[in-house]
């Protein structure tokens, strides 16, 4: 383009430069792509949980080692027949091929000794305490609050564990006084077995060494705490999930089971399980006995 002539001026001219055309390189861009693609491919090969492992890994580690079956008939041959039960469920359901074997034992040792089989097995603490000839019929697991909730059961179990020298267990026991709670009825009203029950049998646990001790300490300073505000608010979750557990499992299956949890936490997550997945609870019990840690079970 020129500017226009001026008087007494010189012709001044300038040009315009057209600016590059600039095309973006395919390279870099192609480069990412690739690496977005293997990650892609990575994280689609990896296990959805990080501690999983592959089948046929599992496989490979426990072979040669005993099976599930082999594990119920150590239960059995410690006179654990309720805890050997779940085992065989789950034996069954993984198609162990000692499973068949299992059944046969426990079905003798059921015809032999009937009285046993409601418990779950023989346990002499609980001999001074029922009668266990008596169990009106019952051939099958039951859940030991069966047991202990009718009026004579648990005055027994009053009458018995006043005597005990243990401060754990007197603090259980203090806790049947206490009137304000939020989720149950006070075990002092008119509706309150369930709670006074499970608070029994929190004892009794407690009295037979069936806790863990750092189990046994939470309980105790908490049950005091409990006790000195006289509010069993912040402890009834607990007791709810003890509830749940000796709902659904018999004297021997809860005592092994408890033996391996070792804080309430623990308890806590194992009772939920039991709720949301009532058919895997044999799986997962069989896991937590052979793991010898509920804990570990659950969080899992």
């Amino acid at each position: 383009m020129s500017l226009p002539l001026l008087p007494g001026n010189p012709i001044v001219t300038t040009r315009m430069t057209a600016t590059p055309t600039t095309t973006t390189p395919w390279g870099p861009a192609l480069a990412w792509l690739a690496v977005a693609l293997v990650l892609a491919l990575l994280g689609w090969a990896l296990p959805v949980n990080l501690k999983s492992v592959t089948p046929a890994l599992l496989a490979a580690a426990g072979r040669g080692t005993p099976t599930v079956a082999a594990f119920g008939t150590d239960l059995r041959a410690s006179e654990k027949l309720g805890p050997a039960a779940l085992v065989l469920a789950t034996a069954e359901s993984l198609a162990d091929p000692g499973a068949p074997d299992l059944a046969a034992a426990l079905a003798r040792d059921a015809a032999r000794q009937p009285e046993l089989v409601p418990w779950g097995g023989w346990d002499p603490f609980l001999d001074p305490l029922f009668n266990r000839a008596e169990n009106r019929g019952r051939t099958a697991s039951t859940p030991v609050l069966t047991f202990f909730i009718t009026g004579a059961a648990r005055t027994t179990l009053a009458d018995y564990l006043a005597g005990s020298r243990s401060a754990g267990v007197r603090a259980l026991l203090d806790l049947r006084t206490i009137d304000r709670t939020s989720q149950f009825v006070p075990a002092t009203r008119a509706g309150g077995q369930a709670l006074d029950a499970v608070l029994l049998l929190a004892a009794l646990l407690h009295q037979g060494e069936h806790f863990p001790a750092s189990l046994q300490r939470e309980l105790r300073a908490r049950a005091e705490a409990a006790t000195t505000a006289s509010d069993l608010t912040e402890l009834e979750p607990f007791f709810i999930d003890l509830l749940a557990l000796g709902k659904r499992l018999d004297w021997t299956q809860l005592t092994a089971l408890t033996a391996r949890t070792d804080s309430t936490r623990t308890l806590t997550e194992f009772a939920h399980l039991a709720r949301v997945a009532p058919d895997d609870l044999p799986l997962i019990y069989t896991a937590a006995l052979w793991a010898d840690s509920a804990g570990e079970v659950a969080t899992y």
